[in-house]
């Protein structure tokens, strides 16, 4: 509801529907509940469910209308339904989303364990040093895991002021008002818990790796690294590249789908067209001459009415019959009343057939 800007008492609404406001088979207004305290959803949507089936006609019960519930928390990430079951919704592109951020953070972590392993004879003296001096492995290991989580937490703190510096900007591109809640834990406890986890994997193998290393032939300086403890190195190289493609190619094929959507044929003209709401009884009763106000000035080329706009349809309706119709067919058609200017005003693109024509009609 961000765009609410102001609420007015449902009596004046109902004064205009007053001929269908008893209508059970009117499905055009959205019904709010405020369940009481330690009552389930699921239960209360299965006493309600045949409400509506049951106070309407043999016509409108072909269809079988059912109510359920949908909680509020779920309107704007769970909003697709289909035959009345919820098939998810915006969830989709988080759950999207997120997968691309882990896949790029995987890949990061790859990056660093190949750098930390190919600088692996740098610190062989370092680590052959320290197991003299008395150094168990297990301290090797925990310094190489301090040594990630440090570096891991050091982004963190980048991450958190880039994001902090580009918020302001991004909510203005987006016109969001998203924020960072510094004073809430839970938002602490996640972010540090899922940089010690990232700083965990990213360690993990250099630090198995690099306290391996044999003392005695480190000082020597006759420790060589073998053939074998580059293959994971090298298999983690084929795996970082591997992906990147993937994510390229993917990225590639996603912008031209974006591409082929803005470019693509509708079947009308866009250029020029303005969509305005009526909301006033006097314009309604006075649009033949309002439109040929707006004519007389020059400024607009054609005008026209639609129950919707071009690029949605508002209401449905049923009960049609055609020769040769089944009679048990469940009819629904989408359905949208227009004036007969309302092709020259959409130049849509007709396959078969003719326009509408103001003067053809009012000789019928």
């Amino acid at each position: 509801m961000n765009d609410l800007e102001f609420i007015v008492p449902w009596e004046l609404q109902a004064k205009k529907i007053k001929n269908n406001l008893h209508n059970w088979g009117n499905n055009a207004w959205l019904i709010y509940v405020r369940l009481a305290d330690n009552v389930d959803v699921n239960k209360a949507s299965a006493r309600i469910k045949n409400a509506k089936y049951n106070k309407t006609d043999n016509g409108d019960q072909r269809f079988k209308p059912a109510i359920f519930l949908h909680p509020m928390r779920k309107w704007h990430l769970y909003s697709e339904f289909k035959d009345g079951i919820n098939t998810g919704g915006r969830i989709q592109y988080v759950w999207l989303f997120g997968c691309i951020g882990g896949i790029i953070l995987l890949l990061a972590c790859i990056n660093f364990m190949n750098l930390s392993t190919a600088r692996s004879e740098r610190r062989a003296k370092e680590v052959g040093i320290r197991k003299v001096a008395g150094a168990h492995r297990s301290m090797l290991i925990g310094q190489f895991l301090g040594e990630s989580l440090l570096m891991t937490y050091i982004a963190f703190f980048f991450c958190l002021l880039f994001v902090l510096l580009t918020l302001p900007w991004f909510n203005e591109i987006a016109g969001k008002k998203m924020n960072i809640p510094w004073a809430n834990p839970l938002f602490w406890a996640i972010g540090l818990g899922f940089a010690t986890i990232t700083g965990l994997i990213a360690g993990s193998y250099p630090a198995l790796y690099l306290s391996a290393f044999s003392p005695v032939k480190v000082l020597k300086g006759t420790f060589r690294v073998g053939r074998l403890a580059s293959v994971p190195r090298k298999v983690l190289v084929v795996l970082q590249f591997t992906v990147s493609v993937i994510l390229i190619i993917g990225t590639i094929a996603v912008f031209r789908q974006i591409q082929y959507v803005k470019d693509r044929p509708v079947g009308y003209s866009r250029d020029g067209l303005v969509m305005l709401s009526i909301n006033s009884d006097g314009m309604r009763n006075h649009y033949e001459a309002f439109r040929n106000e707006v004519l007389r000035t020059g400024a607009v080329e054609e005008m026209a009415l639609s129950e919707s706009p071009l690029t949605a349809v508002y209401i449905s309706n049923s009960g049609y019959t055609w020769e040769g119709k089944d009679p048990n067919m469940t009819d629904d058609f989408s359905t949208v009343k227009v004036n007969p200017e309302f092709g020259k005003v959409s130049r849509w693109q007709i396959v078969e057939g003719r326009d509408f024509n103001r003067d053809l009609a009012l000789t019928l």
